[in-house]
């Protein structure tokens, strides 16, 4: 009788702990599911980040070559209105110098 109720209970003993082992290699397995999620997840954030950045360093190369040319622009504009005001007349005078010299 004692050996039965021994025999039982090790049995019942037996039992739980193949149900614990299941569980915690089940809980293991959903683990691991979850870590490749979670790794899939940055890998799609590093990637949708590599792109914003590319997209962004674009958009501020852009930016710069319309800042310069706007500048050459101004450049160009400038010596155009010197030449315009004051340029004439100084190669006129130069040009009349040259003719005197001779």
């Amino acid at each position: 009788m004692r050996e039965d109720k021994k025999e039982k209970k090790s049995n019942e003993l037996n039992q739980e702990k193949d149900e614990i082992l299941e569980k915690k290699e089940d809980a293991y397995k959903e683990t691991q599911k979850m870590e490749a999620l979670c790794q899939e997840q940055e890998d799609e954030r590093r990637q949708r980040e590599a792109k914003d950045q590319e997209a962004l360093e674009a958009e501020q190369a852009k930016i710069k070559e319309k800042m310069d040319m706007d500048l050459a622009a101004k450049y160009v504009q400038r010596k155009w209105n010197w030449f315009q005001t004051e340029g004439k007349f100084l190669a006129k005078k130069r040009k009349g110098q040259e003719g005197k010299e001779i």
